[in-house]
């Protein structure tokens, strides 16, 4: 699956825990086959939790989630995989609303109580992308208020320079 570069890939993959091939008996299904087909409710039951709560957390930023099948000795498809696509794309011209987005990415990346590998890398790369979106901030804007800068504030008081107004707390 290609995905392009405002896009990451949240995934799981539990297939490795059941068994190559579905047994196809007929009549009656001895222990094996019970339980595997209960291993494989079970490891269906994770997989669609894991991409649930990716989807929960992540709101509008993520779309469905698609799934890998295995068919079972009943002859039943059970999931054994899932991943969610999200947007991770920085919101253009707004540092502010990038580094939120990242937070909600990150949030949805480890959403799930076990989150995967590939979980761990979105988080990751969300964490740095808000990082970097917070320090973009930053520097296009010093203070919520003025605009100003600390010492530019404290010069512009009368009688005050910034050196002055330190040196009272030293």
């Amino acid at each position: 699956m290609e995905l392009n570069a405002a896009q990451m890939l949240f995934s799981s993959d539990y297939s490795s825990f059941v068994k190559g091939k579905a047994d196809t008996r007929s009549g009656s299904e001895d222990e094996q086959a019970r339980a595997e087909i209960r291993k494989l409710k079970e490891i269906d039951s994770k997989v669609r939790a894991h991409e649930a709560a990716h989807l929960a957390a992540a709101g509008g930023l993520a779309h469905g989630a698609s799934y890998g099948y295995k068919k079972g000795p009943d002859g039943k498809l059970y999931v054994v995989s899932g991943e969610v696509k999200i947007d991770t794309a920085p919101v253009p011209d707004n540092p502010k609303a990038t580094a939120t987005k990242m937070e909600r990415v990150r949030a949805a990346a480890l959403a799930p109580s076990d989150p995967s590998p590939q979980d761990m890398k979105v988080a990751a790369e969300a964490a740095k992308a808000e990082q970097a979106a917070r320090q973009n901030l930053m520097k296009q804007s010093p203070t919520k208020t003025d605009g100003k800068g600390i010492a530019e504030r404290y010069s512009s008081l009368p009688g005050a320079s910034p050196k002055n107004q330190f040196d009272k707390f030293m």
